[in-house]
């Protein structure tokens, strides 16, 4: 069963803080798949071991030209959309611990999601009718939080070009998808953080708050790096005897 929660600024917010829910903005950075901070990175934040994000200038030029996106997505499609509201949230019953807030909808459709980007390589995509994997991820959430079979993206390229295109639900991915964030939210339920890292900016920067004594002597690696050395310190050692 579909809820439709009306919630007040407050309740909003402590549905986007430190805890154990998970929103549709919040699954990509989860799974691995933001371009902005590493998985990490998105669960010591989730679990309150790191300040929420700041909001950067690409955050608020992006809130104050979803108006205008959502025009021309009109003008381009000839679809009415309609605003729920910033406190409007949506969660499937079957995982309350999962909700969404939609930029738009289109009535008897789908969600649609209002973007505007700088980055090349995202624009690149939408040019070719993709987008990328965290785009995806975030409209299969919010089509499984609104019982819903067809997403929409709208994006503004560099303020030079526009693109939409649909994402039917595809749900042998959506199954995927909610095995891997039953199992995110499981972790987050026991406060247990990701056991592989990468090499990303975020994950160093996440790594020495969370380390603040290290003295950079010990590397933190993955399992297939751990092998290798054990590998290395073996060989090693046949060589010395």
């Amino acid at each position: 069963m579909i809820e439709c929660i009306k919630l007040m600024r407050r309740q909003w917010e402590k549905l986007h803080s430190p805890g154990t829910n998970i929103t549709a903005s919040q699954a990509p950075a989860l799974l691995g798949y933001s371009p902005y901070e590493s998985a990490l990175t998105a669960h010591a934040r989730a679990l309150g071991l790191l300040p929420p994000r700041d909001t950067s200038i690409t955050m608020r030029c992006g809130h104050v030209l979803e108006p205008l996106v959502a025009r021309l997505y009109t003008e381009e499609t000839g679809r009415k959309l309609t605003n729920p509201g910033k406190y409007t949230g949506f969660r499937n019953t079957e995982r309350p611990w999962l909700a969404c807030t939609l930029d738009r909808l289109w009535p008897g459709n789908g969600p649609v999601e209002l973007k505007t980007t700088g980055d090349f390589s995202a624009a690149k995509l939408w040019r070719r009718g993709s987008a990328p994997d965290a785009n995806i991820i975030q409209l299969l959430v919010q089509m499984y939080c609104t019982d819903t079979y067809m997403g929409s993206l709208a994006g503004l390229m560099h303020n030079r070009g526009f693109v939409t295109f649909d994402v039917p639900r595809d749900d042998a991915m959506l199954a995927d998808l909610l095995a891997l964030l039953d199992r995110v939210h499981d972790n987050l339920l026991a406060g247990i953080l990701p056991d592989e890292v990468d090499g990303s900016d975020s994950t160093a920067e996440t790594l020495a708050v969370l380390h603040p004594l290290d003295n950079g002597l010990t590397q933190i690696v993955g399992t297939g790096e751990a092998e290798k050395i054990r590998e290395w310190a073996d060989l090693k050692q046949g060589i010395a005897a």
